[in-house]
């Protein structure tokens, strides 16, 4: 499997476009290590959070960096889909996330902090283009029609449920209940 990052896990890799949509789209499944308050305010505690890259048709890998920019700066655990498409830089929200924080205020607040642009290797420097919350409005991370966009982030969010899930350690494999 290939490996794009030293924080991220590759949990699946189409490495070459597959199928009509958007003229050669394809995807990759990754994995970071987030922290989340314990439940008896005793510390953080680890889970993992899945999402997926969309690769344009040259499957241009300097996305990656851009991803670290994102995973270091806090801000990748709303994520569910990343994708460059013409060095244009598009990210997908879990719709949860985005409800949640819209009712706390902070969406525009979020929003603001991706648009300030993330830095590829020289002499690129990607903005955000398109903002989408999944199921509703996917922003333009595809170049194709928004009804087939929809269905193919949601059955990639269907295959592999993508966002946050528990973290399984000790002699066991299983969380402490908490």
């Amino acid at each position: 499997m290939k490996r794009y990052s030293d924080f991220l896990k590759t949990l699946y890799d189409q490495p070459e476009p597959v199928g009509e949509i958007g003229g050669g789209c394809h995807y990759s499944v990754l994995r970071a290590p987030v922290w989340r308050a314990g439940a008896l305010g005793d510390g953080e505690v680890a889970t993992f959070h899945d999402f997926a890259v969309i690769w344009d048709e040259d499957h241009d890998e300097r996305i990656v960096k851009v991803i670290e920019d994102l995973y270091l700066g806090g801000l990748l655990p709303r994520v569910l889909f990343v994708g460059e498409r013409k060095g244009l830089l598009s990210v997908v929200l879990d719709p949860k996330a985005a409800s949640e924080m819209e009712k706390l205020g902070t969406l525009h607040d979020y929003r603001e902090r991706l648009e300030q642009g993330f830095e590829a290797p020289p002499p690129d420097l990607w903005e955000l283009t398109s903002f989408g919350i999944l199921g509703s409005e996917p922003g333009s991370i595809i170049a194709d029609e928004k009804e087939r966009v929809v269905r193919y982030l949601d059955s990639i969010n269907l295959l592999w449920r993508l966002g946050r899930k528990e973290a399984k350690f000790g002699r066991s494999g299983n969380a402490p209940v908490r």
